[in-house]
């Protein structure tokens, strides 16, 4: 074996060497439960890693032996070759194999998985596909008989694969060719339909997303997801295949065939990476040394899982948004009482209004002062949003001299249990219609909405008293609706309602009835609500001023 053939021998067995590192640790720290009864996307994706891993580490081996020359394989090796460039598969042949059965089980191995690995990454992007058009899964009895199904169609091709393979040692020398070429052949193909299929599912709902008809705001995640996949995946997969399919009718020179196949191998690794990790990683890296500036941008970019549960973009809703309108009570009081606490309350008030807005899938249209004026896709979200931000409020490390005001103070009930802790903000959600006018502002980016709904959320907003959640009939009743379509309802059992006032605007012939959303967790605070604010706090509540 010539110089140059023995570096791109050194060259694969340390890129396979790094691929099989990274496919393993992907495999420990990425996939710690895998819910193979509950999601056919998460199984197919964890065994698209461990194929890659068992490809790369076989191929490792494979290297391995050649280098140390195991067996005297590298020697054999060069005999056949006849100066071209080594090759794993030419250890099937029979002038190579004989005495070499570990060296012909690794290449065999590696086949396997490499076969296996084209049929997951073609479930995968199917599956993917089919959630983000669908938004839906199948329930765990369906999903985990797919995963079933999937497991023995795959396996199944795989052993009839290898089956092949073996039996064909078994033939006559022309008879071996001609089946062990049928076989590898068919591995081709699977690996040409495992990029092609992918590539056409992305380019396919890319086109769908631009013309707003397929893909939803809460799917953009999955369709991010399998068009990095898709990337990374084409770009080390396709050189190796179109080299091969040219070899085949020409003499490619060695430094394209070189270069191909050390892409490909880098292919396992690169998806593995793609698929367990991703560019949050680097950004969490940064984070003790990142500018503010940088990290709020980041931040409303989905980064940071750790402080969202959500890594996906939030984009505006553009039909019939639900608008949540939210007010700080007493807020002119505060600001005049104590200007720099108020200001150090605010900035805590405003992050953490922030942060739970991007978990619930929230968009921030406008603040006006301590008002926020936000647009959710669902009903759901929306009262999800206002649950966690009232109870996080308690939470809060308010500065102490905000909470020796009387519209901030702690206050309890009869039997000790906190009530109100800081700032009490009161917030009302409400449906937007279709005469909504939705168009981005011109300077800052930001959707605006123009519309009756939209004023009439701005009204509401201003109607309850300091951790109220108060919610319009009409969007109670598409909350209803949701509950019977949406697969998983996060807020059920959550909060209870009770009916508060109508809202009546006689000059615009509107009126309708308004709810009040009681927090289970939090219990109900205006138990008196109908006495001024003062008659209740000296009725039902215990201010306590800290000392």
């Amino acid at each position: 074996m010539d110089d140059s053939r023995f570096n791109w021998t050194l060259i694969y067995a340390v890129l396979l060497a790094l691929a099989t590192l990274v496919t393993l640790a992907t495999l420990l720290l990425s996939f710690k439960q895998i819910l193979v009864n509950e999601s056919a996307v998460q199984y197919i994706t964890y065994s698209v890693v461990r194929s890659c891993f068992i490809y790369s580490f076989s191929r490792f081996l494979f290297y391995l032996c050649v280098i140390v020359n195991y067996s005297g394989v590298r020697d054999v090796l060069d005999d056949v070759e006849n100066g071209q460039l080594v090759g794993v598969r030419v250890i099937y042949s029979d002038e190579t194999s004989s005495g070499k059965s570990m060296v012909v089980l690794l290449a065999l191995i590696g086949d396997v998985a490499l076969l296996c690995m084209t049929f997951w990454v073609i479930l995968l992007a199917y599956e993917m596909a089919r959630l983000i058009a669908k938004s839906m899964d199948r329930g765990r009895a369906m999903e985990s008989h797919i995963v079933h199904v999937y497991c023995v169609r795959t396996y199944g091709i795989a052993f009839l694969f290898a089956a092949l393979m073996i039996v064909s040692a078994l033939l006559s020398p022309q008879q071996e060719r001609t089946v062990r070429d049928i076989a590898l052949t068919f591995q081709l193909v699977c690996v040409w339909v495992s990029f092609l299929y992918p590539l056409g599912c992305t380019l396919f709902l890319s086109l769908k997303k631009r013309t707003k008809k397929v893909v939803p705001p809460t799917s953009r995640f999955l369709h991010r997801r399998i068009r990095n996949l898709v990337i990374v995946y084409c770009v080390l997969v396709f050189p190796s295949c179109l080299v091969e399919l040219l070899n085949r009718v020409i003499d490619v020179p060695i430094i394209w065939v070189g270069l191909s196949q050390a892409l490909y191998y880098l292919s396992g690794g690169a998806s593995a990476l793609v698929i367990g990790t991703s560019v949050t990683c680097c950004y969490r890296t940064l984070r003790p040394v990142m500018p503010p500036s940088v990290y709020e941008q980041l931040l409303e970019k989905g980064y940071f899982p750790e402080e969202l549960e959500h890594d996906r973009i939030v984009e505006p809703p553009m039909y019939r948004p639900i608008f949540v309108n939210t007010d700080i009570e007493g807020s002119t009081s505060l600001w005049a009482t104590n200007t720099q606490a108020m200001s150090d309350a605010l900035s805590l008030h405003d992050d953490l209004m922030r942060k739970e807005l991007l978990r619930c899938n929230g968009y921030e249209i406008t603040t006006a002062g301590d008002a926020f004026q936000l647009a959710f896709h669902t009903v759901s979200d929306a009262i999800r949003y206002c649950m966690h931000v009232q109870s996080k409020l308690l939470k809060v490390d308010w500065p102490p001299s905000i909470l020796k005001t009387p519209h901030a103070a702690r206050c309890y009930d009869i039997w000790g249990h906190l009530l109100f802790n800081g700032l009490r903000v009161r917030m009302a959600i409400h449906d937007g219609d279709e005469q909504l006018i939705c168009s981005k502002h011109p300077t800052t980016g930001k959707m605006t909405y123009l519309g009756m709904s939209e004023t009439v959320a701005r009204e509401l907003g201003d109607m309850g008293k300091g951790g109220q959640i108060l919610i319009s009939e009409s969007a109670l009743a598409i909350y209803e609706d949701e509950r019977a379509i949406l697969s998983e309802d996060k807020v059920h059992g959550a909060f209870s309602k009770q009916p508060f006032d109508l809202f009546e605007r006689m000059d615009l012939g509107i009126s309708f009835q308004l709810y009040e959303l009681i927090s289970t967790k939090i219990g109900d605070r205006f138990r008196r609500d109908r006495q001024p604010r003062n008659e209740l706090a000296s009725s039902r509540l215990m201010l306590l001023h800290p000392k």
